[in-house]
């Protein structure tokens, strides 16, 4: 098993623990920029990850392919030996980011966040949001402190939408 493989286990299993949302996005993140520092030398690569990058994560795999001269089944490939995860996953890593960023720092509907980020629609946004956070945008709303322009509310008052206890995890920062 080679490090990618190993980074890439590591991030599942870190995603999957009991953890609070912002603890989720800061591995997430990193892992992104981990991934953006792996093997500059294979200039192949980095022009698949700054193409998903650049698009936010809505790049189609054969444009990029096109673009490259390469197959898709390449893209893959070289996603898969480099990095340890398939084209869709960085993608769908890429475009939660960009969904992340706008919550955070634009005040924007649900229905607009999901239309910027690429998303097809608002369900799918929150899907995707749900899965990668462990709450819903709404919830992840509630609780952003003072200073990017939310009010933010107890943690008690998401506590339906959360699926682990939330006084043991939620540390406002």
């Amino acid at each position: 098993m080679d490090y990618m493989q190993i980074l890439n286990n590591t991030l599942e299993r870190q995603l999957k623990c009991d953890m609070c949302y912002s603890k989720k996005i800061s591995i997430i993140k990193n892992y992104i920029a981990n991934i953006l520092y792996t093997k500059k030398n294979n200039s192949t690569l980095e022009k698949i990850i700054e193409t998903i990058y650049n698009s936010k994560g809505t790049a189609h795999i054969k444009d990029i392919a096109m673009t490259l001269h390469i197959t898709p089944r390449q893209v893959e490939r070289i996603l898969k030996t480099y990095i340890g995860i398939s084209p869709k996953k960085l993608s769908e890593l890429i475009q939660f980011k960009a969904s992340i960023d706008l919550l955070k720092n634009y005040n924007l509907s649900l229905v607009e966040v999901a239309v910027a980020s690429g998303y097809f629609d608002q369900a799918h946004f929150i899907k995707n949001f749900k899965r990668f956070c462990g709450i819903t945008p709404e919830c992840f709303l509630k609780l952003l402190p003072d200073e990017i322009g939310k009010s933010p509310e107890s943690p008690d008052s998401c506590i339906s939408c959360f699926p682990f206890k939330i006084g043991n995890y939620i540390k406002l920062e």
